[in-house]
C-alpha cells in the first residue's frame, strides 16, 4: 500500500482536531440562522392595516404607560396619526412630512408638500405615500424624504380635489384615495397611471378607504357606504347608513363584516353583499372616529367621551361602556391591542381601558392641546400627534426581569446545606416583584419573591440541603451550574463530613468526566424573555402558573394612573447558555471520531 491513504488519514485527523479546537459558539449547527427582531414594531398605515382594523394584535398587554420622548411642538398641527415602520416614526405636520427616530425622537428628515397632510402616511416597500389638502398624492423615499413622484391630476388631466384622508395601499401595491371632489381614485404605485375612478356623488370628507381581497369600502359625507371592485372601482352595492358623514369603515379580520360609524352617532355592520346586519342609531350623539375591531367586538369612541364595545356577529348589542373626559369636539378616538383599548381625546389625554369590561387601567397626559386621532400602538410604545405640532411617545410600563448570574459551592457532602445565589435585574420601566425559583435537576425545590425597582438588581439567596449523592444541576431562571454531592461517612450521620481513614468503603466521589460547574441551560426561555412556567397578570385578567405564584407589581408608572395598579411583566432575558468547556457530547464525539481515525491509521500501517 502506498503512503497516499496514510497521508489522507493523517490529514483527516488534523482536520478533526482543528474543528474541535475552534472556540465554542463560532460554529453554528447546520441550518441554523440568527433571529432578527424588530424592537420598534410596526403600524404602517392609518388604523394599522389596509382593513382599518385599528388593532395591533401582536403588541404586549399594557398595564400602564410611562413617558418617553416629545418632539416638534413648533406651533404647527399634527392632525394625522403617526405611522411607525422599523426604527422611524412618520407624521404629517402642517404642510410637511416629518420622520423622527423611534429611539430618541430626533428629527431624521422633513419634506415640504403642497398643502396640509391630514391623513396618516402610508408606508410600503421603502416608500411613504401621503395625500394633501392641496390636491396631490406624493411618494417619498422613506429613508431620505426625497420626493419620488407627485401627481395632482386624473387620467383626463383634471385636477384632483383636496384630500383629507389617508392613502391605502391595496393588494399588488395599487393606491386608493378618496377626494373632496367626490371621487375615489386608484393609482399605480409609481404614480404614472390613474387606472380607475368612481364618483360617489358626495364629498369624501376625512375618509380612508378600507381594502379586503377584491373589494374596496369607502363612505361619504352624505352617509352612504360604497362597496367597490378593487380592480376597476365599479360599484357592487351602495348603502344608506346614516344621515351624517361616515367615518372610515373597518373590516373584520375574516373580511365578512364591515363596521361603520357616523357623525350622527350611528354604529352599524354590513355583510359583503351590502346587507345590514345590525345598527344602533340611538345610543350616541355623534362620532368622528373610526371603529376598532377587537376579538369579535367593534369598539367605538364618541364626541361626548363614551367608549363602547359592540358584539359584531350577533345583534350588535353593547358589551360594555366607559366614559373619558372630552371637550365634545373631536371627542374620543380608539385603537386596540391585546387586552387594552387605547383612547386619545381632544383634551390631550390618553386612557388605557381593559378590553374585556372597559375598566380604566391607566391615564396619561400627552399635551394641553387636542388630539384628533387615536394612539398608534407599535409594540411596546405608543405615539400620538397633537394640534400644537408635537409627537409624543409613551412606553409600556412593565417590569422586565432577567437572571444574570448564579453561584454555588462546587461540592458538598450529602446532607449538607449549600448556598445558591442568583443575581436578578429589572431592566423594565416599572418596579415589580420577581418570583425566583431554585430548581435541582429540573424540580422546583424553593422559591423566593424579591421586589426590584426599575433599573436595579438584587441578589436572591437559597439555602438548600442536598441529600442525594450525585451531580445535580441547580438553576435559577436561565442560569445553571452543577454541584458535586459526595457521600457521607459509612458510620452514619447526616452530613457531618466524610472520614477517609482506613475504611475502604468510604471514598470521596470524584467529579465525573464531562462534568464541571459552568453554566448550562435548565429553564429555557420562550424567546420573548418570559419564563415558561408563569404568566404575568394585569388588572382584570386571570393568570395561570404551572409551579408557583405569579409576580405582583410593587410600583407605579410615572404617569397619573387612577383606577389601576401596575402589573409587572415577568421576564428572563438571560437566554440559554452554551457549555464552553471540553465537556459534553461534542467533546465525547470528537474523542470517538479520533479513535476511529487512529484505528484506520493502524490498519493502514499493518496493510502497508
Amino acid at each position: 500500500m502506498s503512503d497516499a491513504p496514510e497521508r489522507k488519514l493523517l490529514a483527516l485527523s488534523v482536520a478533526v482536531l482543528a474543528v474541535f479546537a475552534i472556540p465554542a459558539g463560532v460554529l453554528a449547527p447546520v441550518g441554523s440562522a440568527s433571529a432578527v427582531g424588530n424592537a420598534a414594531g410596526n403600524w404602517q398605515t392609518f388604523q394599522f392595516d389596509q382593513q382599518n382594523t385599528g388593532n395591533a394584535s401582536d403588541a404586549p398587554d399594557y398595564a400602564s404607560v410611562t413617558s418617553g420622548w416629545r418632539a416638534g411642538n413648533q406651533g404647527t398641527d399634527v392632525a394625522s396619526g403617526p405611522t411607525v415602520s422599523g426604527d422611524t416614526v412618520y407624521v404629517g405636520d402642517g404642510s410637511a412630512v416629518k420622520a423622527y427616530a423611534e429611539g430618541d425622537g430626533s428629527l431624521s428628515w422633513e419634506t415640504s408638500v403642497d398643502g396640509p397632510v391630514f391623513g396618516s402616511p402610508a408606508y410600503d416597500g421603502g416608500s411613504i405615500y401621503v395625500a394633501t389638502d392641496g390636491g396631490s398624492v406624493y411618494a417619498l423615499d422613506a429613508a431620505t424624504g426625497a420626493i419620488t413622484w407627485q401627481r395632482s391630476t386624473d387620467s383626463n388631466g383634471a385636477d384632483f380635489g383636496s384630500f383629507a384622508g389617508s392613502v391605502t395601499v391595496g393588494n399588488g401595491g395599487s393606491l386608493y384615495v378618496a377626494s373632496e371632489d367626490g371621487h375615489v381614485y386608484k393609482l399605480s404605485n409609481d404614480g404614472t397611471q390613474v387606472s380607475a375612478a368612481y364618483d360617489m356623488g358626495s364629498p369624501a370628507g376625512a375618509m380612508t378607504p378600507a381594502v379586503y381581497g377584491d373589494r374596496v369600502y369607502v363612505g361619504d359625507r352624505s352617509g352612504t357606504l360604497h362597496m367597490l371592485s378593487a380592480g376597476d372601482l365599479s360599484a357592487q352595492s351602495t348603502n344608506d347608513v346614516a344621515s351624517g358623514a361616515l367615518n372610515s369603515p373597518a373590516v373584520t379580520e375574516d373580511g365578512q363584516r364591515i363596521v361603520v360609524t357616523a357623525s350622527d352617532g350611528t354604529v352599524a355592520a354590513y355583510d359583503t353583499d351590502g346587507n345590514q346586519q345590525w345598527a344602533d342609531t340611538s345610543s350616541y350623539g355623534s362620532s368622528f372616529a373610526s371603529p376598532a375591531i377587537h376579538k369579535g367586538m367593534a369598539v367605538v369612541g364618541t364626541t361626548d367621551g363614551t367608549v363602547a364595545a359592540h358584539d359584531i356577529d350577533s345583534s350588535g348589542s353593547q358589551q360594555w361602556t366607559a366614559t373619558v373626559d372630552t371637550k365634545n369636539t373631536f371627542g374620543a378616538s380608539v385603537t386596540t391591542a391585546n387586552g387594552t383599548v387605547f383612547v386619545g381625546t381632544d383634551t390631550g389625554d390618553v386612557s388605557l381601558l381593559d378590553a374585556s369590561d372597559g375598566s380604566t387601567k391607566a391615564r396619561a397626559t400627552a399635551a394641553s392641546s387636542a388630539m384628533a386621532t387615536a394612539p398608534t400602538v407599535a409594540d411596546d410604545a405608543l405615539y400620538v400627534g397633537t394640534d400644537d405640532g408635537a409627537v409624543v411617545q409613551f412606553l409600556d410600563a412593565n417590569a422586565a426581569f432577567s437572571v444574570t448570574g448564579i453561584s454555588a459551592p462546587g461540592g458538598v457532602t450529602e446532607g449538607d446545606i449549600g448556598t445558591v445565589e442568583a443575581d436578578v435585574s429589572n431592566a423594565g420601566t416599572a418596579d415589580g416583584t420577581y418570583t425566583a425559583r431554585l430548581t435541582v435537576d429540573g424540580q422546583v425545590v424553593d422559591t423566593e419573591r424579591v421586589s426590584i425597582a426599575k433599573g436595579s438588581s438584587k441578589t436572591v439567596t437559597f439555602d438548600h440541603k442536598f441529600v442525594t449523592v450525585g451531580y445535580p444541576t441547580v438553576s435559577v431562571g436561565s442560569q445553571s451550574t452543577t454541584i458535586t454531592v459526595a457521600s457521607g461517612s459509612s458510620s452514619g450521620g447526616g452530613g457531618g463530613g466524610s472520614d477517609s481513614g482506613d475504611d475502604p468503603t468510604t471514598t470521596e466521589t470524584p467529579t465525573p468526566e464531562g462534568t464541571d460547574a459552568t453554566a448550562t441551560p435548565a429553564e429555557p426561555d420562550d424567546g420573548d424573555g418570559s419564563e415558561t412556567t408563569e404568566t404575568a397578570t394585569t388588572e382584570g385578567s386571570t393568570a395561570t402558573e404551572a409551579v408557583t405564584d405569579t409576580p405582583e407589581s410593587t410600583g407605579t408608572a410615572s404617569t397619573d394612573t387612577p383606577d389601576s395598579t401596575d402589573q409587572s411583566e415577568e421576564s428572563d432575558d438571560g437566554g440559554d447558555e452554551e457549555a464552553t468547556s471540553g465537556s459534553g457530547p461534542g467533546f465525547t464525539a470528537a474523542i470517538a471520531l479520533l479513535a476511529v481515525v487512529a484505528a484506520a491509521l493502524l490498519a493502514a500501517r499493518r496493510e502497508n
